[in-house]
């Protein structure tokens, strides 16, 4: 009988959508770290570095682009 990997969710809720919840969770989180930066413009540099990463990629790895970005500035 073949088997199937089973289906890892607890990665999944980790994965980075363009779900407005899932970017706003991101923004969140640094706005906390960059109180300096207006809300809107770190949200404009979230969607900006969502477009450096792949879908399945984390939220963690979104906000290390996020940070590289600011830092470069």
């Amino acid at each position: 009988m073949k088997t199937t990997p089973q289906h890892d969710q607890s990665r999944d809720r980790n994965l980075v959508s363009s779900e407005p919840y899932e970017i706003r969770y991101v923004v969140d989180k640094l706005s906390a770290e960059f109180p300096q930066i207006d809300r809107a413009d770190l949200q404009r540099i979230v969607w900006e570095g969502k477009k450096d990463i792949e879908p399945s990629e984390d939220r963690e790895k979104l906000m290390e682009v996020v940070r590289h970005r600011i830092a470069q500035k």
